[in-house]
Protein backbone atom coordinates (compact mmCIF):
# COMPACT_ATOMS: atom_id res chain seq x y z
CA UNK A 1 0.00 0.00 0.00
CA UNK A 2 1.27 3.55 -0.78
CA UNK A 3 0.23 6.99 0.10
CA UNK A 4 -2.06 7.71 -2.70
CA UNK A 5 -4.45 5.16 -0.71
CA UNK A 6 -4.71 7.19 1.57
CA UNK A 7 -6.97 9.79 -0.06
CA UNK A 8 -9.87 9.29 2.34
CA UNK A 9 -7.91 10.35 5.36
CA UNK A 10 -7.04 13.73 4.17
CA UNK A 11 -9.49 15.17 6.76
CA UNK A 12 -8.74 13.16 9.53
CA UNK A 13 -5.47 13.93 8.90
CA UNK A 14 -5.65 17.42 9.61
CA UNK A 15 -7.69 16.75 12.83
CA UNK A 16 -4.48 14.43 13.76
CA UNK A 17 -2.00 17.59 13.08
CA UNK A 18 -4.47 19.85 15.11
CA UNK A 19 -5.20 18.04 18.01
CA UNK A 20 -1.30 15.69 18.18
CA UNK A 21 -0.54 17.28 21.59
CA UNK A 22 -3.73 15.67 23.18
CA UNK A 23 -3.29 12.54 21.42
CA UNK A 24 0.21 11.84 22.40
CA UNK A 25 -1.00 12.73 26.06
CA UNK A 26 -3.81 10.37 26.15
CA UNK A 27 -1.59 7.60 24.50
CA UNK A 28 0.65 7.74 27.05
CA UNK A 29 -1.78 7.65 29.64
CA UNK A 30 -3.12 4.63 28.58
CA UNK A 31 -2.85 1.91 31.24
CA UNK A 32 -0.99 -0.57 29.39
CA UNK A 33 1.56 1.73 27.76
CA UNK A 34 2.01 2.53 31.99
CA UNK A 35 2.57 -0.64 32.74
CA UNK A 36 5.41 -1.21 29.99
CA UNK A 37 6.85 2.14 31.24
CA UNK A 38 6.95 1.57 35.09
CA UNK A 39 9.46 -1.02 35.06
CA UNK A 40 11.90 0.01 33.13
CA UNK A 41 12.04 3.49 34.42
CA UNK A 42 11.16 5.32 30.79
CA UNK A 43 9.84 8.86 31.33
CA UNK A 44 6.72 9.72 29.01
CA UNK A 45 7.07 12.96 28.05
CA UNK A 46 10.81 11.97 27.25
CA UNK A 47 8.95 9.20 25.05
CA UNK A 48 7.03 11.22 23.37
CA UNK A 49 9.64 13.90 22.75
CA UNK A 50 12.08 11.96 21.06
CA UNK A 51 9.92 8.94 19.95
CA UNK A 52 6.20 9.17 19.43
CA UNK A 53 5.89 13.09 18.70
CA UNK A 54 8.20 12.11 15.44
CA UNK A 55 6.25 8.77 14.67
CA UNK A 56 3.12 10.63 14.76
CA UNK A 57 4.49 13.60 12.32
CA UNK A 58 6.06 10.19 9.92
CA UNK A 59 2.17 9.08 9.65
CA UNK A 60 0.39 12.62 9.69
CA UNK A 61 3.42 12.46 6.84
CA UNK A 62 1.70 9.72 4.95
CA UNK A 63 -1.42 10.61 5.08
CA UNK A 64 -0.25 13.90 3.32
CA UNK A 65 1.50 11.89 0.38
CA UNK A 66 4.98 13.14 1.74
CA UNK A 67 6.16 9.60 3.35
CA UNK A 68 5.99 6.22 2.58
CA UNK A 69 3.55 3.88 5.17
CA UNK A 70 5.65 1.50 7.29
CA UNK A 71 9.04 3.04 6.80
CA UNK A 72 9.57 5.59 9.42
CA UNK A 73 13.04 5.94 10.00
CA UNK A 74 13.17 6.76 14.17
CA UNK A 75 11.99 3.26 14.42
CA UNK A 76 14.71 1.93 14.22
CA UNK A 77 16.47 3.98 16.89
CA UNK A 78 12.88 3.67 19.27
CA UNK A 79 13.47 -0.35 18.91
CA UNK A 80 17.04 0.43 19.80
CA UNK A 81 16.10 2.36 22.93
CA UNK A 82 13.76 -0.48 24.03
CA UNK A 83 16.08 -3.10 22.86
CA UNK A 84 19.39 -1.26 25.96
CA UNK A 85 16.45 -1.53 28.34
CA UNK A 86 15.48 -5.54 27.68
CA UNK A 87 11.82 -4.76 26.67
CA UNK A 88 10.26 -7.27 25.05
CA UNK A 89 8.78 -7.35 21.81
CA UNK A 90 5.33 -8.33 23.81
CA UNK A 91 5.47 -5.46 25.46
CA UNK A 92 6.81 -2.97 22.45
CA UNK A 93 3.44 -4.37 20.64
CA UNK A 94 1.19 -3.39 23.73
CA UNK A 95 2.91 0.38 23.37
CA UNK A 96 1.99 0.95 19.30
CA UNK A 97 -1.78 -0.75 19.79
CA UNK A 98 -2.08 1.56 22.29
CA UNK A 99 -1.32 4.28 19.67
CA UNK A 100 -3.58 2.74 17.13
CA UNK A 101 -6.13 2.78 20.30
CA UNK A 102 -6.12 5.92 20.67
CA UNK A 103 -6.23 7.37 17.23
CA UNK A 104 -9.34 5.05 16.20
CA UNK A 105 -10.89 6.44 19.82
CA UNK A 106 -10.05 9.89 18.77
CA UNK A 107 -11.90 9.21 15.02
CA UNK A 108 -15.37 7.57 16.53
CA UNK A 109 -14.90 10.63 19.51
CA UNK A 110 -14.66 13.39 16.91
CA UNK A 111 -16.45 12.36 13.78
CA UNK A 112 -20.29 12.86 13.98
CA UNK A 113 -20.61 10.96 10.95
CA UNK A 114 -19.07 7.39 11.03
CA UNK A 115 -17.73 6.23 7.70
CA UNK A 116 -16.39 2.85 7.83
CA UNK A 117 -14.39 3.16 4.49
CA UNK A 118 -12.27 5.89 6.54
CA UNK A 119 -12.24 3.70 9.37
CA UNK A 120 -11.25 0.80 7.86
CA UNK A 121 -8.23 2.90 5.93
CA UNK A 122 -6.83 4.23 9.30
CA UNK A 123 -6.80 0.42 10.60
CA UNK A 124 -5.30 -0.60 7.11
CA UNK A 125 -2.53 2.58 7.83
CA UNK A 126 -2.01 1.77 11.21
CA UNK A 127 -1.51 -1.81 10.57
CA UNK A 128 1.29 -0.96 7.99
CA UNK A 129 2.89 1.32 10.86
CA UNK A 130 2.87 -1.59 13.07
CA UNK A 131 4.29 -3.84 10.55
CA UNK A 132 7.22 -1.26 9.69
CA UNK A 133 7.88 -1.80 13.48
CA UNK A 134 7.71 -5.72 13.25
CA UNK A 135 9.72 -5.69 10.10
CA UNK A 136 12.63 -3.62 11.34
CA UNK A 137 12.71 -5.03 14.64
CA UNK A 138 13.55 -8.71 13.27
CA UNK A 139 15.38 -7.29 10.33
CA UNK A 140 17.85 -6.10 13.38
CA UNK A 141 18.04 -9.55 15.26
CA UNK A 142 18.92 -11.34 11.75
CA UNK A 143 21.19 -8.59 11.83
CA UNK A 144 22.86 -9.41 15.19
CA UNK A 145 22.55 -13.34 14.11
CA UNK A 146 24.62 -13.06 10.59
CA UNK A 147 26.87 -9.55 11.32
CA UNK A 148 27.88 -6.52 12.61
CA UNK A 149 26.75 -3.11 11.44
CA UNK A 150 30.38 -2.51 9.66
CA UNK A 151 30.27 -5.25 7.86
CA UNK A 152 26.60 -6.11 6.77
CA UNK A 153 26.12 -7.07 2.93
CA UNK A 154 24.42 -3.99 1.15
CA UNK A 155 21.46 -5.02 -0.63
CA UNK A 156 22.29 -6.35 -4.16
CA UNK A 157 19.08 -3.56 -5.51
CA UNK A 158 20.98 -0.50 -4.17
CA UNK A 159 24.15 -1.72 -5.04
CA UNK A 160 22.83 -0.94 -9.01
CA UNK A 161 21.54 2.04 -7.36
CA UNK A 162 23.07 5.08 -8.66
CA UNK A 163 25.51 6.92 -6.20
CA UNK A 164 23.14 10.12 -6.81
CA UNK A 165 19.72 8.24 -6.04
CA UNK A 166 21.42 6.75 -2.98
CA UNK A 167 22.62 10.01 -1.86
CA UNK A 168 19.44 11.86 -2.40
CA UNK A 169 17.26 8.52 -0.25
CA UNK A 170 19.70 8.91 2.63
CA UNK A 171 19.21 12.55 3.07
CA UNK A 172 15.28 12.47 3.61
CA UNK A 173 14.18 8.84 3.97
CA UNK A 174 17.41 7.07 4.90
CA UNK A 175 15.97 3.60 3.03
CA UNK A 176 19.44 3.18 1.14
CA UNK A 177 23.09 2.15 2.62
CA UNK A 178 25.94 4.55 1.34
CA UNK A 179 29.34 3.41 2.09
CA UNK A 180 31.82 5.81 3.85
CA UNK A 181 34.01 5.90 0.14
CA UNK A 182 30.89 6.78 -1.57
CA UNK A 183 29.78 9.39 0.87
CA UNK A 184 33.64 11.19 1.31
CA UNK A 185 33.27 11.21 -2.45
CA UNK A 186 30.47 13.24 -2.77
CA UNK A 187 31.76 15.70 0.38
CA UNK A 188 33.56 19.38 -0.69
CA UNK A 189 36.78 19.37 1.31
CA UNK A 190 36.19 22.36 3.03
CA UNK A 191 33.61 20.25 5.01
CA UNK A 192 35.29 17.65 5.76
CA UNK A 193 37.95 19.62 6.73
CA UNK A 194 35.69 21.50 9.55
CA UNK A 195 34.44 17.77 11.03
CA UNK A 196 38.41 16.48 11.20
CA UNK A 197 39.24 19.56 12.62
CA UNK A 198 37.01 19.08 15.63
CA UNK A 199 38.82 16.06 16.34
CA UNK A 200 41.65 18.34 17.60
CA UNK A 201 38.51 20.52 19.60
CA UNK A 202 38.18 17.29 21.64
CA UNK A 203 41.35 18.05 23.53
CA UNK A 204 39.89 21.66 24.90
CA UNK A 205 36.96 19.74 25.33
CA UNK A 206 37.81 17.13 27.79
CA UNK A 207 39.85 19.74 29.64
CA UNK A 208 36.34 21.59 30.15
CA UNK A 209 34.70 18.35 30.87
CA UNK A 210 37.56 17.72 33.52
CA UNK A 211 36.91 21.49 35.41
CA UNK A 212 33.44 20.76 35.51
CA UNK A 213 33.79 17.76 37.80
CA UNK A 214 34.95 20.28 40.72
CA UNK A 215 32.45 23.12 40.00
CA UNK A 216 29.45 24.53 40.93
CA UNK A 217 26.96 27.39 40.52
CA UNK A 218 27.52 30.21 38.05
CA UNK A 219 30.71 28.48 37.15
CA UNK A 220 29.33 25.06 36.29
CA UNK A 221 26.80 27.01 33.87
CA UNK A 222 29.48 28.99 32.09
CA UNK A 223 31.51 25.72 32.13
CA UNK A 224 28.64 23.79 30.72
CA UNK A 225 28.23 26.93 27.99
CA UNK A 226 31.76 26.75 26.90
CA UNK A 227 31.20 22.77 26.67
CA UNK A 228 28.32 23.44 23.87
CA UNK A 229 29.89 26.02 22.29
CA UNK A 230 32.46 23.11 21.14
CA UNK A 231 29.20 20.58 20.45
CA UNK A 232 27.22 23.46 18.65
CA UNK A 233 31.11 23.97 15.90
CA UNK A 234 30.53 20.01 15.53
CA UNK A 235 26.97 20.56 14.97
CA UNK A 236 27.20 23.15 12.60
CA UNK A 237 29.98 21.34 10.67
CA UNK A 238 27.72 17.82 10.25
CA UNK A 239 24.36 19.44 9.61
CA UNK A 240 25.95 21.21 6.62
CA UNK A 241 26.14 18.05 4.73
CA UNK A 242 22.26 17.62 4.74
CA UNK A 243 23.05 13.30 5.71
CA UNK A 244 22.19 12.70 9.02
CA UNK A 245 18.97 13.97 10.09
CA UNK A 246 18.82 11.64 12.45
CA UNK A 247 21.50 12.23 14.50
CA UNK A 248 21.42 16.12 14.17
CA UNK A 249 17.95 16.67 15.60
CA UNK A 250 18.66 14.63 18.59
CA UNK A 251 22.24 16.50 18.71
CA UNK A 252 20.18 20.01 18.36
CA UNK A 253 17.78 18.66 21.46
CA UNK A 254 20.76 17.45 23.48
CA UNK A 255 22.48 21.02 22.88
CA UNK A 256 19.04 22.77 23.81
CA UNK A 257 18.82 20.83 26.85
CA UNK A 258 22.27 21.55 28.30
CA UNK A 259 21.60 25.11 28.07
CA UNK A 260 17.96 24.68 29.99
CA UNK A 261 20.06 23.01 33.29
CA UNK A 262 19.95 25.04 36.25
CA UNK A 263 22.68 25.95 38.71
CA UNK A 264 20.72 23.65 41.40
CA UNK A 265 20.80 20.88 39.19
CA UNK A 266 24.53 20.99 38.94
CA UNK A 267 24.95 21.00 42.34
CA UNK A 268 24.09 17.24 42.50
CA UNK A 269 27.40 16.02 42.62
CA UNK A 270 26.27 12.43 41.38
CA UNK A 271 24.48 13.82 38.69
CA UNK A 272 27.07 16.22 37.79
CA UNK A 273 30.19 13.90 37.81
CA UNK A 274 27.35 11.04 36.03
CA UNK A 275 27.00 14.14 33.44
CA UNK A 276 30.61 14.42 32.92
CA UNK A 277 31.20 11.21 32.57
CA UNK A 278 28.10 10.67 29.82
CA UNK A 279 29.71 13.72 28.31
CA UNK A 280 32.80 12.53 27.62
CA UNK A 281 31.89 9.22 26.23
CA UNK A 282 29.82 10.73 24.27
CA UNK A 283 33.39 12.58 22.78
CA UNK A 284 34.64 9.18 22.61
CA UNK A 285 31.95 7.75 20.37
CA UNK A 286 32.07 10.75 17.88
CA UNK A 287 35.71 10.94 17.50
CA UNK A 288 35.76 6.88 16.55
CA UNK A 289 32.69 7.84 13.93
CA UNK A 290 34.90 10.43 12.29
CA UNK A 291 37.27 8.31 12.13
CA UNK A 292 35.43 5.60 11.16
CA UNK A 293 33.71 7.67 8.45
CA UNK A 294 35.45 10.61 7.21
CA UNK A 295 39.41 8.72 7.88
CA UNK A 296 39.74 5.35 7.36
CA UNK A 297 36.05 5.12 4.95
CA UNK A 298 35.80 1.70 6.15
CA UNK A 299 31.91 1.20 7.07
CA UNK A 300 29.05 -0.06 4.79
CA UNK A 301 26.61 2.33 5.67
CA UNK A 302 27.24 5.57 7.27
CA UNK A 303 24.71 5.44 9.47
CA UNK A 304 25.79 2.34 11.17
CA UNK A 305 25.98 4.58 14.04
CA UNK A 306 22.50 6.61 14.35
CA UNK A 307 20.77 4.51 16.94
CA UNK A 308 23.48 4.11 19.55
CA UNK A 309 24.19 8.04 19.43
CA UNK A 310 20.91 8.65 19.75
CA UNK A 311 19.83 7.01 22.57
CA UNK A 312 23.22 8.24 24.26
CA UNK A 313 21.91 11.49 24.05
CA UNK A 314 18.62 10.76 25.13
CA UNK A 315 20.36 8.98 28.22
CA UNK A 316 22.11 12.11 29.61
CA UNK A 317 18.47 14.00 29.08
CA UNK A 318 16.87 11.40 31.34
CA UNK A 319 19.97 11.88 33.89
CA UNK A 320 18.30 15.06 34.78
CA UNK A 321 14.56 14.56 34.14
CA UNK A 322 12.03 14.60 36.95
CA UNK A 323 8.73 13.10 36.31
CA UNK A 324 5.96 10.31 37.22
CA UNK A 325 4.67 8.25 35.16
CA UNK A 326 1.59 9.62 36.48
CA UNK A 327 1.16 12.66 34.45
CA UNK A 328 -0.87 15.87 34.91
CA UNK A 329 -3.38 17.23 32.39
CA UNK A 330 -5.55 14.19 33.24
CA UNK A 331 -8.74 16.44 32.50
CA UNK A 332 -7.02 16.90 28.08
CA UNK A 333 -10.08 15.83 26.21
CA UNK A 334 -10.72 15.74 22.22
CA UNK A 335 -13.21 18.15 22.65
Amino acid sequence: MNTKDFLNLETIGKNFKKDQKIIENKWIKRERVKKVFQPYAIHPSLFIKHFGSRVLDYMIGVIDGQNKAGNCPIIHIMLDYFDDKNIALGDIHLVCSELKNTLVLYYIETTQDFNEKVYFELVDLLDMNFKGVLDEYFSKQCVRLTSSPINRDIDKQEQHSSLEDRLSDIRFNQDSKVTAAEFMSSLDSTITDKVENFVEQLDDYNALLYDLEEMSGEDSLNQIQLVNNVLLDFYYSVDSMSAFPIIMRTFNQLIEFLNTLNSEQLENQEKRLMLVKMLTGLGVDLENWIKSIFEEQLTDDIHYFDASFANNCIEIEALFYEESIELEEDDLEFF
